[in-house]
């Protein structure tokens, strides 16, 4: 018998066959070559079998001569199936249609929700998705990263500490934890002010207290410099000392730097290529062949689709191809000398309150070899020194 499937891709049928020649036209059937399966008695003078599609016309004269009558009871096989199929195509287009825009909507961005933001943040927050394209009616896998999403927002946002991204479905959940200054409580216990670090006083203002020391007069760390107890012997009074003393502190600081350097930056040129990623097996939909650049960077990017509340293992995947360049870097060692000064001030103003300045610097050692300038810098930094201890009582 022939293979079950070959039927079922080339098309089958139920016959019913009645009348006294019935073993007559299984016989005549045999000896045409042609083929009849799960051959089952209904009666003495009724059965029923299958027969190929191919074989269907070539039975009409075995019937007449086996003096039987055939009816066809059932056509089955793929080629019966797909003329059901286009009898029934609205059906199956609707149906089609119906599949295709849920999968359309599961993939598109229908609300962005922004908690934890005072109404001016959300605003500010709003304006900024808006610029950045991320809006309502957008497609997902056409969208940054929520890791993306979240540096570009932090950069462009003020007043806020953190800002939690995550896509829930087709909703965009914004989490904000905004900037809370702390407002300088005034401390009306007695107290001094002490020296926080070795410096020599520069300046000072004295809002309350007495101050005990004198400009260019050098002080240890946890020295006192303005006394909140005033008066002598008897006659004292205590009170919180206020006021603000700036001292000179001294930095030390190491930078190296090459003289001869090459590095890779990107031209501005970008070429883009999309596909749609298979369990791994990636389909190129746009962008096909090598890149036109000599000297080029790739960065992927995949988003998953989604179907309703499922990730489905189908990926849209973009790759951004950047055309880099290298360049070269040479300083003579003035140069080098003046960039390495450039990049200690600026690592040392990192570590400084944010009204010191620095008032002077010079160079302590400065070594060249192997290619490479060392130089040690020695920076001379105004800065307030003072921090508040409270009066022990008794003192």
């Amino acid at each position: 018998m022939k293979n079950f499937w070959t039927h079922k891709m080339n098309g089958y049928l139920q016959l019913k066959v009645e009348g006294y020649g019935i073993e007559r036209f299984i016989n005549y059937c045999s000896r045409n070559n042609i083929i009849l399966w799960h051959v089952k008695r209904m009666g003495k003078q009724t059965m029923i079998c299958f027969i190929a599609k191919e074989d269907a016309l070539k039975i009409r004269p075995i019937v007449r001569q086996a003096e039987c009558k055939v009816r066809f009871q059932k056509k089955l096989g793929a080629p019966f199936f797909i003329k059901r199929l286009f009898k029934r195509s609205g059906l199956f287009a609707g149906l089609l249609a119906c599949i295709v825009l849920m999968f359309i909507f599961s993939n598109i961005i229908w609300n962005i929700n922004v908690q934890g933001a005072s109404p001016e943040l959300n605003h500010q927050i709003r304006v900024s998705l808006n610029e950045l394209g991320i809006k309502k009616g957008k497609f997902q896998f056409l969208m940054p990263s929520p890791e993306r999403i979240q540096q570009l927002l932090m950069e462009k946002v003020d007043g806020v500490t953190w800002i939690g991204v995550k896509l829930n479905g087709t909703t965009y959940q914004f989490q904000v934890v905004e900037k809370t200054i702390p407002k300088e409580q005034e401390e009306y216990g007695p107290r001094h002010i002490v020296a926080t670090k070795k410096a020599v006083i520069y300046d000072y203002f004295v809002e309350e207290g007495k101050m005990l020391l004198k400009i260019n007069e050098v002080v240890e760390k946890g020295q006192r410099l303005i006394t909140g107890i005033l008066g002598e012997e008897e006659n004292t009074k205590v009170v919180s000392a206020k006021g603000k003393i700036y001292g000179l502190v001294w930095y030390k600081s190491e930078v190296t730097l090459p003289l001869h350097s090459t590095f890779t930056l990107l031209t501005g040129n970008e070429e883009l290529k999309h596909g749609i990623a298979v369990k791994g097996l990636y389909i190129p939909i746009w962008g096909f062949g090598k890149s036109e650049f000599e000297n080029y960077d790739t960065f992927q990017e995949e988003k998953p689709f989604r179907f309703l509340k499922w990730q489905l293992p189908i990926s849209y995947v973009q790759h951004s191809v950047k055309e880099t360049e290298t360049g070269k870097r040479e300083y003579t060692e003035e140069e080098a000398v003046n960039v390495a000064l450039t990049m200690a001030k600026e690592e040392l103003m990192q570590k400084l309150p944010h009204d010191s300045k620095i008032k002077s610097e010079k160079i302590l050692r400065l070594i060249n070899e192997n290619g490479k300038v060392k130089v040690l810098f020695h920076f001379t930094v105004i800065e307030e020194i003072g921090k508040a201890q409270p009066i022990i009582q008794g003192e």
